[in-house]
């Protein structure tokens, strides 16, 4: 048995990228085996993060080659705590429990061409989501040929559990999909050619869902800030998910723009306001109420105010600062102790 240093070492992909797992624990397990060329950290250990996309990054992460069939190779906590040092992982924010080692034997091939996947509740999930992940990606190439009407889409594949390792393995190969369509909006069920480590042709039927990413608008051109929006100034343009666009131009028409907007920015709610009825600095009727009395004087805003803002205005004739109620254009009202409110 070689030990894991001097196995994988020269097999190592390089990955040069900071990742950021806190509280992380790592447990080998009494031992391990496996049918893929490629080893990964989940497959011979237990991972826990502090949440699922940390431990699916752990669990997904390289370790090198596995053993070939019936062949057997020892993996090491010191030899895992240094290839995840070496792809810039914070070691000291692991704990590594339990076994200081792990036998890894490469699993033999059965010789029937019938032998199936291990059932659901044997493949982890996240060995599943890592199929799903792959077929979304795979889908989101095959539509943009057979459906560019449909311009960005965010797409959901649902894989069964039993044939998640197969289309882990098989993603150099590539995938073909068929049946599906007219109508992608709709759930739907598609199957999934591909050929497995054996070269053998396999097909997998996923369930799917693709959604057309919403239109938003964007800026037509390069606006300034404090640019009263104009409905040519925008134009509508699909993007990538979780870009926090407006689709609906009743929100943007007519608002004023409160930092500079370069062609193409994708305009999203705290980049507009509604226009100042007063601006800081404006002279502006102060209008006090006490009872059926209104008596006006003036002062000077300190601060921007759209409709039924409360500014801060500073009187002209003692200089005295109020709390005001922005009612109208340059004139704003201070209710006066016994008043009845607005």
């Amino acid at each position: 048995m070689n030990s894991l240093l001097t196995r994988l070492v020269p097999g190592l992909l390089v990955a040069v990228f900071v990742t950021d797992v806190r509280a992380a624990t790592i447990e080998l397990r009494a031992d391990a085996s496996v049918s893929s060329s490629q080893l990964v950290l989940g497959d011979v250990a237990h991972v826990r993060a502090a949440d699922a996309e940390s431990t699916e990054r752990l669990a997904n992460t390289l370790l090198g080659p596995a053993p070939g069939p019936g062949r057997r190779m020892v993996v090491d906590v010191s030899a895992v705590r240094n290839r995840l040092r070496a792809l810039r992982f914070d070691v000291a924010t692991i704990e590594f429990v339990g076994r200081s080692r792990v036998v890894v034997t490469g699993e033999v091939a059965r010789p029937t061409p019938t032998t199936r996947p291990s059932p659901r509740d044997e493949v982890p999930d996240w060995q599943v989501r890592r199929a799903e992940q792959i077929l979304e990606r795979e889908l989101e190439r095959h539509l943009q040929h057979r459906a560019p009407d449909l311009g960005l889409v965010h797409v959901e594949v649902r894989v069964p559990a039993a044939d998640a390792p197969a289309v882990v393995e098989a993603r150099v190969g590539g995938y073909q999909f068929t049946g599906g369509g007219p109508d992608w909006n709709e759930p739907q069920s598609l199957g999934v050619r591909y050929l497995d480590r054996d070269q053998r042709v396999r097909q997998s039927k996923v369930e799917v869902r693709v959604a057309p990413l919403p239109q938003v608008f964007v800026a037509r051109h390069d606006l300034s800030r404090g640019h009263v929006v104009r409905a040519d100034d925008l134009v509508r343009q699909q993007v990538p998910k979780g870009d926090d666009g407006i689709t609906d131009l009743r929100l943007l028409v007519g608002r004023e723009t409160t930092r500079t907007l370069r062609e193409g920015t994708v305009v999203s709610p705290d980049h507009v306001r509604a226009v100042p009825l007063v601006r800081s600095n404006d002279v502006v009727t102060i209008v006090s109420r006490s009872g059926g009395v209104a008596v006006k004087s003036y002062g000077r805003a300190r601060r921007d105010g759209g409709l039924d803002d409360v500014v801060p205005v500073r009187t002209i004739d003692n200089r005295e600062t109020l709390s005001a109620r922005v009612i109208g254009y340059h004139e704003v009202e201070v209710a006066l102790p016994g008043s009845a409110p607005p």
